[in-house]
């Protein structure tokens, strides 16, 4: 990837929460069936099409020692903070890392598959233009009233999928069950 930053969020953006990480180079999370390591600006996903964990985490370990860079937390990089608190209103959605570098389909593939995201961009400019390229990529999108800006849309695997940007926080909530509004849950996200 570009940076170390673009990396982690792929990583991010590719995990299962529902699954420890690993502390394989900076981090790394192995399945039954696949395994993603990032370290330093390296982004490596394998997968296999029988169940072998022990084997992806021998070779993500392998992988690990032959990639040069840092294998630090991203919570000691420059550029990102961690949000420490979050009201108790918001007490349903994650922590979440904040800084420059996430790419819009990784915004788009964090939210998807962790079902809400809090991301913060370098700036309101930087985060709109992250929105603007959101809303191309999805295509057929309805705008909502949220913070500063706000749409919409179904997507093939949820029901409601909705995404606000506040300054230069932009987040986002999926409902996979059916009658949830997105929306609604969605505004309370941005009002915390």
């Amino acid at each position: 990837m570009e940076n170390a930053e673009w990396a982690y969020g792929m990583f991010a953006s590719n995990r299962d929460p529902r699954v420890p990480a690993a502390k394989i180079g900076t981090e790394a999370q192995i399945v039954p069936r696949r395994a993603i390591l990032v370290k330093d600006k390296y982004f490596v996903e394998i997968a296999s099409s029988k169940e072998q964990p022990d084997l992806l985490r021998q070779f993500v370990q392998a992988m690990a020692k032959g990639i040069p860079g840092r294998a630090s937390c991203p919570k000691h990089w420059p550029g990102f903070r961690r949000i420490s608190s979050l009201p108790a209103r918001c007490g349903w959605c994650p922590r979440a890392c904040s800084g420059s570098g996430r790419s819009s389909a990784a915004i788009l593939r964090s939210t998807l598959t962790a079902r809400r995201s809090l991301v913060r961009e370098t700036s309101p400019a930087s985060a709109a233009e992250v929105m603007n390229k959101l809303r191309s990529r999805i295509g057929g999108t309805t705008p909502v009233k949220i913070a500063d800006e706000g749409f919409a849309a179904t997507t093939s695997i949820s029901a409601g999928f909705c995404v606000f940007r506040k300054g230069r926080t932009i987040g986002g909530l999926t409902s996979l069950e059916a009658g949830a509004d997105a929306v609604a849950d969605t505004a309370k996200l941005a009002d915390a």
